[in-house]
């Protein structure tokens, strides 16, 4: 393991650091979600690359949106999810995941919602602007039963 670490650009090293640390923090939210039970549930999951500009700048956004999404209790509870496909031009902790969501752009952000078997339904895919504003727009949308009907053509 050393020999592959000292291969590495001290940039790459940070960058498989941060992705490594994302990758655990996300297995522990996954073990929290499988735990609490999924039946009702929503997960927002980002697919994102570490070589990525626009998912650098759209992780931002999404903490924010995060952080104000759980300030207010929504109808809806979202487990807010992040996978690393790619680390620089190497695949990432979740390239497999990532490869079977079929996810071939960065960032890409899904919405799923469980069944009450606990299965996932269909994704919902996000293709509104990257602010943290447009998003919880969305979310709150597609996790209210009570918004207009009409909403859906705004995006």
């Amino acid at each position: 393991q050393g020999a592959g670490r000292a291969a590495l650009s001290h940039a790459q090293q940070e960058a498989l650091d941060r992705a490594q640390e994302a990758a655990a923090e996300a297995a522990i939210r996954a073990q929290r979600h499988a735990l609490a039970g999924t039946a009702g549930e929503f997960e927002l999951v980002t697919y994102s690359s570490t070589g990525c500009v626009h998912c650098s700048d759209w992780d931002r956004e999404l903490q924010t949106a995060q952080a104000e999404w759980w300030k207010v209790e929504h109808p809806g509870h979202v487990v807010f999810d992040h996978k690393i496909c790619w680390v620089g031009r190497d695949p990432g902790p979740n390239f497999g995941e990532c490869t079977d969501a079929k996810v071939d752009e960065f960032p890409t952000v899904s919405l799923f919602h469980h069944d009450s078997a606990g299965g996932r339904e269909e994704p919902i895919p996000y293709s509104g602007p990257h602010t943290a504003d447009d998003l919880l727009v969305w979310l709150k949308y597609h996790t209210n039963e009570d918004m207009a009907p009409d909403y859906e053509h705004f995006w």
